[in-house]
Formats: structure tokens, sequence, C-alpha cells
């Protein structure tokens, strides 16, 4: 390489490089303007042009192609260049170290930069060519792995990290994701995402914080191999590189965050397609075997890989308690086991089950239990008093919650330091808001999901409303919890009238039920009576005069 020479040339005088890939060259008028008032100062890089057999400018621009294609729109009459006589593998290493230097050089750009730089084949092939290019450009190889990955991205999520509704953090986690309708399922979460603005006293969009998008991805689009019901090994399972050599697969991906586990699946339909072909070779093994196979509607319902308390099959392999001591079900019953049966659950775990009815009736028979008591049967008048017993709680309870939630006021005034501090409790121990309780007390039902509805309230609403889902904190429960009603009114300074609410509810829903047995009886028709026959069309014919 000679030393360079710094020269004043005409922008025509020089052209692009033959590999020059560059399409956006962002000619803003800004940019334009100050180029325009004060000339180019930043030097191009250039070198001779090599092709000497036929008419071309003189150089061939290495760096500074967005400064020259500014000084031809302009019409200037010369710019400055540097010009050094470089080989091809040297001009690109020097245009890649030019442009990773650029202000406005984007996340996806310098992905492309990186790209263009491994296709030349300067660098060599595979992984040493990354870690080659890595020294070169004073990088971490996990950093180019990361980047190069976001050129995997669907178009929309390009757009979207171009745009800046994306972190490029989260849009490198994000890449990982590699189904399409994995990538399409997350453009929707992502284009929904608000947060509160303050100054604007309302929620806005936002970009998904990196920490959220990493929750959300490892909830949704991760699928653990640890306990993987099929061999990770198998090649060919449905029509699938086995696990251990898949791409997919995080113990093969560089680039990751740190502390990511390596046996981690992030395509997750192709891990359900793989235990529904281990489960279908089960079966096919299973009825070879001439077993007894429970599949389609009479297979049990499952409930964590296995089958549901009221599936009404319990499992054969299982024991029962005798005196202090367990025994298992075989030994008890010897010949008189009930048939036994198999199935393979959605995770491809083998059962061995017998009916429930019949396992009872064989442990009855075999005089290890006794027989169960019917059960009567509650008069209507019980069921009635039930009924109205459960309505009232319900409805106490709504009527409390309603009280305490005019006081809203309360919640942000001398007693707002309190209220947060039974807030901070709660949180500690909530798992789930129960949302249909708040959605059925507030008319919500009808339409809309319940976020859509809480996006509308103000800030004092949505607190009040946020306080309210921590009275309703049970996913089992139809109602709001007591405890926490009482906890919150005494945190808050609220008075409720818990027994003057009962009654008032007690009188209504009374009056209700009354009405409405009333009704019914003059309705019903006389003992003895006849009714007229019904026409063709279901109604009561007309009698005739």
């Amino acid at each position: 390489m000679k030393n360079p020479d710094l020269l004043y040339v005409h922008p025509s005088e020089c052209a692009a490089l033959p590999w020059h890939n560059r399409a956006d060259l962002r000619l803003t008028p800004e940019f334009l303007a100050d180029i325009n008032a004060n000339g180019v100062r930043q030097t191009l890089l250039v070198r001779p042009n090599l092709a000497k057999d036929q008419p071309a400018p003189a150089y061939e621009i290495i760096a500074g192609m967005r400064r020259w294609s500014a000084a031809m729109t302009l019409l200037l009459e010369r710019i400055p260049v540097r010009v050094e006589e470089l080989t091809d593998a040297q001009a690109r290493e020097a245009r890649l170290a030019e442009n990773l230097q650029r202000e406005d050089l984007s996340a996806l750009d310098e992905a492309r930069q990186y790209q263009d730089a491994l296709d030349s084949g300067d660098y060599g092939t595979g992984t040493k060519a990354v870690e080659l290019l890595a020294q070169s450009v004073g990088k971490s190889r996990s950093h180019l792995y990361a980047r190069l990955r976001l050129l995997t991205l669907s178009e929309p999520l390009r757009r979207a990290l171009a745009a800046g509704e994306i972190e490029a953090s989260a849009a490198e986690l994000i890449a990982t994701v590699r189904e399409p309708k994995a990538q399409a399922e997350l453009i929707e979460e992502l284009a929904g995402h608000t947060e509160f603005d303050d100054e604007r006293g309302k929620r806005v969009k936002a970009p998904m914080p990196f920490r959220q998008v990493k929750r959300l991805i490892a909830a949704r689009f991760r699928q653990p191999l640890e306990d993987a019901p099929f061999d990770l090994g198998a090649d060919g399972l449905a029509d699938q590189p086995s696990c251990h050599a898949c791409p997919l697969r995080t113990g093969n991906m560089e680039g990751l965050p740190a502390g990511t586990a390596a046996d981690i699946c992030t395509a997750p339909a192709c891990y359900e397609r793989k235990v529904g072909a281990h489960q279908a070779a089960l079966l096919a093994e299973l009825k070879a075997q001439g077993k007894a196979v429970l599949t389609g509607k009479d297979a049990p319902k499952w409930q964590y890989n296995s089958p549901a308390y009221n599936s009404g099959y319990v499992d054969a392999t299982g024991t029962h308690w005798v005196k202090d001591r367990q025994v298992p079900y075989a030994k008890l019953l010897g010949p008189h086991m009930p048939t036994v049966f198999h199935a393979v659950s959605p995770k491809g775990k083998v059962w061995t089950l017998c009916r429930e009815k019949e396992m009872q009736a064989a442990l009855v028979a075999a005089k290890v239990i006794k027989p169960r008591r019917e059960a009567k049967e509650p008069t209507p008048a019980a069921k009635a008093r039930k009924a109205l017993e459960v309505q009232v709680a319900i409805q106490t309870a709504n009527a409390l919650v309603g009280r305490l939630m005019d006081h809203s006021d309360a919640f942000t005034g001398k007693s707002a330091s309190a209220v947060l501090l039974w807030l901070l409790e709660k949180l500690d121990n909530v798992d789930l808001i129960n949302h249909e309780v708040i959605l059925r007390r507030r008319g919500w039902a009808a339409t809309g999901h319940f976020l859509d509805h809480a996006r509308k309230l103000t800030h004092k609403e949505l607190y009040a409303l946020l306080l309210e889902g921590f009275l309703a904190d049970d996913p089992y429960a139809n109602r709001y919890d007591d405890t926490a009603i009482e906890q919150l009114a005494k945190a808050a300074g609220v008075k409720l009238d818990r027994a003057a609410t009962e009654k008032t509810v007690r009188a209504r829903l009374t009056a209700e039920a009354e009405a409405a047995a009333k009704a019914a009886a003059e309705t019903k028709p006389a003992p003895g009576a006849k009714t007229k026959p019904a026409n063709k069309s279901g109604k009561a014919s007309k009698s005739r005069k």
C-alpha cells in the first residue's frame, strides 16, 4: 500500500465500487443544505479505477458514497479525496471500517455490513470467518452473531425496528424466534404495547422493554428440552433433524444473552410435532402388542401430563391405604383386578389405567372399602335456601366494593400511604386477578376485553381499578375477597356497614325470588286441567264458536 495522496477532483471523476449495495443514502434536506453551504468537508476514500481497458471515471469510491451523491445532486465543482492503491480485499476492509463509524448507522445496516464482509470470502468460511471478522472490527463474536440474526427478521419486524418501535437488543432476541406464525404473533403483542405517560396523563404506544420481551418469549416461544418424552438424538422424527443437531436449539445458537440455558427449543411448533409423532409411535407399538388402548373420545382428560381428577380413570399401578401402609392395587385385588387399559398423554407418557367405577367396585367386592352411600338429593326448598345464601354473599360483596370505589379520593389523599402499603402486601401474595368478577360488577362482561376497558379510564379511575383487582385476586373464586374488602376499607379510612348492606341485598333477592315463583305458579296449569292440542306449528289451536 502506497502513501495516500489528498486531491480535489470533480465528482464526475469518481464512481461507486462494483459491489457497492447501499440503496438508502439518506440524502435528507438538512444534509443537502449543509453540503450546499459548506461543501464536502470530510475527505472521501478512493482508489484508482482498475478498469483500464475501457473509458471509466478515474477513481472508485471506497468510503463516502453519501457525500459523493450529495455533491453530484448539488452539481458541486470539486470534492476532497484521499487516494490509496488498495486491492479488492483491502478496499472492502477499509469500507467496512469507515461504514461502522457512521453516526447514522442502524442495527440493520450494521448487520448488512457484516454479512457483506462474510459473503466476500475475504475472511474464509464457517465459524472461523466470524471469528476473524470480529477481531478485524474489534467486536465480540457474540455481538456479530446477534446482529446477523436481525437479517432473519420478517419484513414487518424489520420495519418496526427501523421505525424505532422495537429496541435493537429486543430485536436480537426476537430474531431467535424463527417460525413465521410465531413472529406474526409477536408483532401483534409488540404493536399493542403501551405505557403510561405522566405528562399526557394517559397510556401511549411505546417500545416493549427488553426484559418484558425476554419474559414474553420465554413464556410463549420457548420449550425446555429436559423433559422431552422422545430421544433428543433421534433423527427424522416428524421429518425433522435431531434436537442435538438442530440450529434452533439454544445450545447451537451463538450470541444469546448470558445465562441462556443450552437445552431450549426455540421452535415450539416443531417440538409439538415431534411429541405427536412420538405419541403415535407409542400407540402403534401398544396396539401391536395386543394391549387395550384408549384413544380419541375414550382417552381420559389430561391435566399436567396426568389423568385429570374427574377423568373417570385411575392409575392401575397406584396404591391404596390399608391401615398404616400403601398397598398396590394389583396386590390387593389379584385376579379381581379390573380391566387394564393403556393411554399415552399429550406429552408422550404411557399410562396404565383402570376405570374408576370398576376399581371402586373391585375394592368393595374385596372388602377393602365399604360401599359409598348415595348422597341424598336436597329438597327444592333446601336448594333455594342455599342458592339464596350464595347470592346474598356475592351481591353483598359487590355492593360493598361499589361503596368502596365511590371513595376513590381517599386512596390518593391522606390515606394514600396506608393504601399503597396494603397494595404492596397484596402484590407479595397475589398470583392472578379474576377479571370475570370485575367485568360482571362493572357491566363490562358483554363487550370487549378487560384491558380495552381499562385503557379508557383516567389515572384516578385506573388506580381504583388496580385496587379493585386485588379484591378479586383468587382465580378460582367467583366473587370478591371479603377479608381484602375489609383490609382496604380500613387502610383507606372508609366505613362500610356490612350488616345493613347484607340486609338490603337479602330483601331484594328474596323479593325477586318470590316474584319469580309467583309468576311460575300463575303460568302452571291446574291439576287435571286439559290442554288444547297443538297444531302443526306447535301453537295451541283456537276454538271455533
